[in-house]
């Protein structure tokens, strides 16, 4: 028990050296993911697929509610190429606002809320996201995605 515990702690230390800890919720770092959810926000409602995935590395994944998960950069272009498709057809704009961004090392995680709207301002969809970024030659970028879809409330 006290190795297990010993190994653990090791393990721990080494980490922190390893990668140092910025502040949680450092400024520049939420400068940096709020500017790149711009960035998201702008491809997608100009209908740029490759500007969208451009966000994301290589090995990156969007685990779509409703959906398989889509794997590569590649994919993911493919992915937004139909889901941008369909939203342009009914007229929808989306904007994403970030509640909350930590950094955890060489990675952050972000959440926040999303909302689509139709050409007449009214709400088409919203919901809930989160995002988990890391930073690759100095540039967050999309590793993991996920959201979901603010449904009606349920009977209980």
């Amino acid at each position: 028990m006290k190795t297990s515990v010993f190994l653990l702690l090791s393990s721990c230390l080494l980490l922190t050296a390893a990668y140092p800890l910025e502040a949680a919720g450092s400024k520049g770092v939420q400068a940096a993911i709020v500017a790149q959810e711009k960035k998201y926000d702008e491809a997608f409602n100009k209908g740029d697929a490759k500007a969208l995935a451009s966000l994301y590395l290589e090995d990156a994944q969007i685990l779509a509610p409703d959906g398989d998960v889509v794997k590569g950069r590649q994919a993911i272009e493919e992915f937004w190429k139909a889901e941008i498709k369909s939203a342009a057809s009914d007229g929808i704009k989306s904007v994403s606002t970030p509640i909350e961004v930590e950094q955890h090392g060489r990675v952050a995680h972000e959440a926040g809320i999303w909302v689509n709207t139709k050409a007449d301002g009214s709400v088409a969809m919203e919901g809930k996201y989160f995002v988990l970024w890391r930073k690759q030659s100095g540039q967050w970028k999309i590793y993991r995605e996920t959201w979901n879809r603010k449904g009606p409330a349920t009977k209980q």
